[in-house]
């Protein structure tokens, strides 16, 4: 977990860039407001007081269900949906026990076919799994049981896809330029559309001088634990939307102390220069103490995301109810500062999605063989429980989905 997040923080700072939207909002226009104070952080703490409870649900590993990696995952009646988007281009199906139910896999450039895999979505209101092709711009429609419906062209280029309820979509671009939506010298990051893919309104608009090289590419940006509430967050950008159909609208702010954005790092982001040295502006945001999110994830009542702030990445766990925060950092090459006292077994499984009060992450199979020795020497409430999982897996199986209860 810890080279995980730390190579995660690495590529954020590598390809560090600049949203045109990044200007903190008014704080009256919030429905939510998390303040932290990167110099309050926790320096230790237990896992137990961040999460009562995990659990786990191998996923059957057979030739055919063999995941290469976990590019998203998607919870719909009372099934795992799981793209993996870039080694088996596929998406694959289990039931909430793990067993295997069916695989869509469809390469080609024949009708029903797909190139490339951006995103998929459960279109909730005509019981379908939609999967979106950015290379060929289309949409292909599923049944929830994987057999093939129809496939519908897409006007635009986009990178993520997701389902509004009422018979909307929304695409996240990821600052391309797409041509056709170029207005006042600006473009279109989030592009929504009608049920038959028809542009119905554009925001979270970009300059047309934004310096695309600079600006990483979101590692998730849309986000749900319900079939209704839909959030978007966008690289380097302090603020949480929630989406429908007339676009996106400011939902949480995440007020950094002493983070406040200037014009000098707009105009270096700004600048339309394609060899801008990109460490002029990785040096900036060291100098200032930027603070940037990278991860989001939300469940009914809790919100949980992770920020970089040099040399240090946090890992906040905020009660949406009780407004209680906790801020964890991390410095990297030191001690991970998170103990697991309920297992044993991975420092911190990240929330990669939320239903109801839950959270769903993954954990590899080899991470909890390698610490086996150590889970059994260990006196947690939990570790007979997780040693008989690690008995029962191999190092070659598939990823094992957590299901994380906070406190």
């Amino acid at each position: 977990m810890k080279q995980k997040i730390s190579l995660i923080c690495i590529a954020l700072m590598l390809w560090l860039g600049y949203s045109c939207n990044n200007n903190p909002l008014p704080q009256g226009d919030m429905d939510v407001i998390i303040n932290v104070d990167p110099g309050k952080a926790i320096g230790s703490i237990n896992l137990s007081e961040l999460f009562s409870d995990i659990s786990y649900i191998p996923l059957e590993t057979t030739d055919h269900s063999l995941i290469g990696e976990i590019s998203d995952i998607l919870k719909y009646k009372g099934r795992f949906y799981i793209l993996d988007k870039d080694i088996s281009r596929s998406v694959f199906c289990f039931n909430e026990s793990g067993k295997f139910l069916f695989k869509i896999n469809r390469v080609g450039e024949g009708p029903g076919e797909y190139k490339s895999l951006g995103g998929f979505t459960v279109d909730t209101d005509n019981e379908q799994l939609l999967l979106h092709d950015t290379s060929r711009k289309q949409v292909l429609h599923f049944s929830l049981d994987g057999e093939y419906i129809e496939s519908h062209r897409v006007e635009f280029e986009a990178r993520r896809i997701s389902y509004i309820p009422g018979g909307y979509f929304a695409f996240y671009c990821d600052y391309i330029t797409n041509r056709d939506l170029f207005n006042e010298g600006r473009y279109p990051n989030l592009i929504i559309t009608d049920r038959d893919f028809k542009t119905y309104s554009t925001d979270l608009y970009f300059s047309e001088n934004a310096n695309g090289s600079a600006i990483p590419t979101a590692i998730q940006c849309f986000s749900r634990h319900d079939a209704v509430a839909l959030s978007l967050i966008e690289s380097l950008n302090d603020t949480i939307f929630h989406i429908s159909k007339e676009g996106a609208t400011p939902y949480l702010y995440i007020n950094f102390k002493n983070n406040q954005r200037t014009e000098e790092m707009e105009i270096l982001m700004n600048t339309p220069e394609p060899d801008l040295d990109i460490n002029a502006i990785v040096d900036f945001v060291r100098e200032n103490g930027i603070c940037d999110i990278f991860y989001f994830a939300e469940s009914a009542n809790k919100v949980f995301f992770a920020y970089s702030k040099y040399p240090s990445t946090h890992y906040v766990l905020y009660d949406k109810v009780s407004k209680e925060l906790k801020d964890i950092s991390y410095n990297r090459g030191g001690q991970f500062p998170i103990t697991n006292d309920i297992d044993g077994g991975d420092d911190l499984p990240m929330p990669m999605m939320g239903d109801g009060d839950l959270f769903y992450g993954t954990v590899p199979p080899d991470m909890l063989i390698q610490k086996k020795e150590e889970i059994a020497l260990g006196n947690t409430p939990k570790k007979q429980y997780l040693l008989d999982l690690i008995n029962q897996i191999s190092e070659d199986d598939n990823p094992i989905i957590a299901v994380i209860t906070p406190q």
